[in-house]
């Protein structure tokens, strides 16, 4: 597959964004980035790394004598969350899409819809009220019905996976 000439140039610009929140926050010049800043240059980057994830890096440098990271390992941190964050969505599709293949047994027209007098109804509450409140289940499960009382599944298995 060959690359547009717009994705280079965008890669290039995160690149020298990315440059540039790193050395915002290298006090010294050499390369490295306090450990203490972690959080703050993700931040200046539009970017949100979970707490734990920063926490185990930290204890990781710190176990091996290090107070700070180089931008390339900050590289290296950055792009395993996304690569982290494209697995989940990957997989939340994947749920999404498993959710719908269930639905459309009861729907084999593939409209994404539910009839409400079809038993697989009655059965979807049954069972999720073995896991939430009914009252809960009864409100979620309202939103995605029609006028006619008809369950709009794919709308709620894109919800539930989200």
């Amino acid at each position: 597959m060959e690359s547009r000439p717009e994705e280079g140039l965008l890669k290039e610009q995160q690149e020298r964004e990315f440059q540039e929140a790193c050395e915002m926050y290298d006090i010294d010049g050499n390369g490295t980035v306090p450990l203490s800043s972690i959080s703050c240059v993700l931040g200046s980057l539009g970017l949100c790394l979970a707490d734990s994830m920063i926490a185990q890096f930290r204890e990781k440098k710190a176990e091996e004598g290090e107070s700070e990271v180089s931008y390339s390992e900050l590289q290296h941190l950055v792009d395993k969350m996304q690569t982290i964050e494209d697995a989940q969505a990957a997989a939340s599709k994947s749920k999404a899409a498993e959710l719908e293949n269930i639905f459309h047994l009861w729907d084999p027209s593939g409209a994404g819809i539910v009839k409400s007098s079809d038993a697989s109804t009655n059965a979807l509450s049954k069972a999720l009220s073995e896991v939430m409140p009914v009252a809960d289940v009864d409100a979620m499960l309202t939103k995605y019905r029609d006028d006619k009382g008809n369950l709009q599944y794919l709308d709620l298995c894109q919800d539930i996976t989200s």
